[in-house]
């Protein structure tokens, strides 16, 4: 599904933030899937560090789109009356970006000191906890189309 594409921040390494690609669409099973969206994105920036090594580790910042895949393959039958949303199992890179302001910020607003902070890996995490996840942002409501 297009509308599951999502963009990740990358700050030497680290993923410090995460938005829906599509600011005008809102996408029920990103919101049922949240942490799991951020969880598998994570997974595959690593992986993709895991993988060409030294030649992200010269970028102190970029950003980089992913599709949210769910396995469609269910040994499950299901139930006609009751659509159920298919959970991801993936984060498929589609291309890696210029930092932003070059590639846009989409849901953060890069002219906002708040939100550049957190893109450059610069803000405080709110929970002193193991690895913090990386803030998420996803439109949390259906858009009127007045306002498109």
């Amino acid at each position: 599904n297009p509308l599951c594409e999502l963009r990740a921040f990358v700050c030497k390494g680290r993923v410090t933030g995460i938005t829906q690609y599509y600011r005008t669409c809102m996408v029920p099973a990103l919101l049922q899937q949240r942490s799991l969206a951020c969880n598998l994105v994570c997974e595959a920036v690593k992986q993709l560090h895991d993988r060409l090594g030294e030649s992200l580790g010269d970028l102190p910042l970029y950003t980089a789109d992913f599709a949210l895949i769910a396995a469609t393959a269910t040994d499950a039958p299901q139930e006609a009356s009751a659509p159920s949303t298919p959970t991801f199992d993936q984060a498929l890179l589609i291309e890696i970006n210029p930092p932003p302001p070059v590639s846009g910020t989409i849901l953060f607003d890069w002219d906002r000191a708040k939100d550049r902070a957190i893109l450059e890996g610069l803000a405080a995490p709110s929970v002193v906890t193991e690895p913090a996840l990386p803030e998420i942002r996803l439109v949390e409501k259906p858009v009127p189309w007045e306002s498109v």
